[in-house]
Parts: structure tokens; C-alpha cells; sequence
């Protein structure tokens, strides 16, 4: 295994589809990420050479039937610099929380290392150094579909690229 794993939710497709009719009009973006790799981190676990523990981790964590929605936005970084510009999320914060904590004891159980800066639930839509206020003002006002979620992901990235590895079905919460 090369590649840097992390336990995910995506978007379901009515959302993706709507959120890129707002990203298509961002005044300011010019590195927009591709929209199939919209996702919610839950879990950064980074390079795994055995992923057996991973997935053990997540099966046992399992995941969560949430109600969410694309909702406002924001940026990481300062102006003039490589910032993130992200979308927020609306809706069981609280049990999308819960999720996060499952998850990261599940991982703590079997021994895996992970990133354990605090979960910040958010959708990655692009980069720029450019001032991105214009941009932050439109995805201000955004409320995106609402969505419940049907499964936790375990995702490798490699070369830019996603791949999703395991699919562990959401259960009521």
C-alpha cells in the first residue's frame, strides 16, 4: 500500500450535482478539486503498509444514517497564500461527531496511528493564492439539498487520485 488512507463520507450525487452549479460560478477559484473527490474526512490514518488494521477498525465502527446538507462555506489559509477553499455542512453535526469519535476509538483499539486534529466537517472545493472573499460571499449564502448518508468509506489517495478500498453501511444512529 503507497497511498494515504482516510475513512470519508461522500455526498450523495443529487448534492455533488448542485454544489457544481454554484463552484461553476466561483469568480475566484482556479483550482477547483474534482468534484467526485468532494468528501467529509472523518479519519486521516495517512500511509498504512498493512490496511488489515484499518479495516478492521472501521468495520467495528461501522457507519451512521446522517441528514446533511452542503451548507456555507469558507477558506483555510490567509489571502496571498495557498488557501483551501471549503464548503460547510448542515444538519446532525452532533451524530456526524459521534461518527468521528467511534471511528477514532475503533482505530485507538486496534492500534492505528491517525491524524488527531479535531474532525472539522467540511468539503474540499479548490485552492488558490488570490483573494477568495468574492467567492466566500456566494458559498455564504448557499444551502445545498439535504442528503442522509448510506455508508463510511475507507479512500486511498495516490498520485491525486481517490480510490475507495471498503464500503461499511450506515446503521441508525
Amino acid at each position: 500500500m503507497t497511498g494515504r488512507l482516510f475513512a470519508a463520507l461522500y455526498p450523495s450525487a443529487a448534492a455533488v450535482t448542485d454544489l457544481e452549479l454554484v463552484t461553476a460560478a466561483l469568480p475566484s477559484l482556479k483550482r477547483p478539486a474534482p468534484s467526485h473527490q468532494w468528501h467529509v474526512t472523518i479519519a486521516f490514518v495517512g500511509v498504512a503498509g498493512d490496511p488489515a488494521p484499518v479495516r478492521a477498525a472501521l468495520a467495528e465502527a461501522g457507519g451512521r444514517t446522517l441528514r446533511l446538507r452542503v451548507a456555507g462555506g469558507g477558506a483555510f489559509g490567509r489571502p496571498g497564500r495557498d488557501s483551501v477553499l471549503w464548503a460547510g455542512l448542515e444538519g446532525d453535526l452532533a451524530g456526524l461527531h459521534a461518527l468521528g469519535d467511534d471511528v477514532r476509538a475503533a482505530l485507538d483499539r486496534h492500534g492505528v496511528a491517525y491524524d488527531e486534529r479535531p474532525l472539522r466537517p467540511h468539503l474540499t472545493l479548490g485552492r488558490d493564492d488570490r483573494d477568495l472573499g468574492p467567492d466566500l460571499a456566494l458559498l455564504d449564502a448557499y444551502r445545498g439539498p439535504w442528503w442522509e448518508t448510506t455508508e463510511l468509506l475507507l479512500v486511498e489517495s495516490s498520485g491525486g487520485e481517490y480510490r475507495v478500498l471498503d464500503r461499511y453501511p450506515s446503521r441508525s444512529s
